[in-house]
């Protein structure tokens, strides 16, 4: 068996050494009585991220699969904590100076490693 914790680790490298800077800011949701909503902000976490459904050449980021063209594809480190939104709670990503909300969070796992996490988020209005 593969020892995929050096796959990790070169994996860290990669994003560390290619990505860009961006910025998660976990967010709790709140209703009142006629519905309206009250948003706290919980601590911003700045790391490094690497957006791969963008094509320079094109000055685009194209659709892959259920991600439309106005979402983003980031790949972050195995030791970030984000999850996909649950319960009022959400996070909110700043990516290449867009603001974006995270819909979806998984874990690349192979060998009972978690190599990487891929977070899709769709562009805030």
């Amino acid at each position: 068996m593969v020892d995929m914790s050096k796959t990790r680790d070169s994996i860290r490298v990669v994003i560390t050494t290619y990505g860009s800077t961006m910025s998660i800011t976990p967010e709790t949701l709140a209703f009142d009585k006629w519905g309206d909503k009250t948003i706290t902000t919980g601590d911003v976490v700045n790391t490094i991220g690497i957006n791969y459904n963008y094509f320079p050449t094109r000055l685009n980021i194209q659709p892959i699969g259920k991600v439309t063209e106005s979402d983003i594809i980031i790949i972050i480190k195995d030791t970030e904590t984000i999850t996909a939104p649950s319960g009022g709670t959400q996070y909110k990503v700043v990516f290449n100076t867009v603001t974006y909300d995270v819909t979806e969070v998984e874990d690349y796992i192979v060998n009972n490693v978690t190599l990487a996490k891929q977070v899709v988020c769709k562009k805030r209005l």
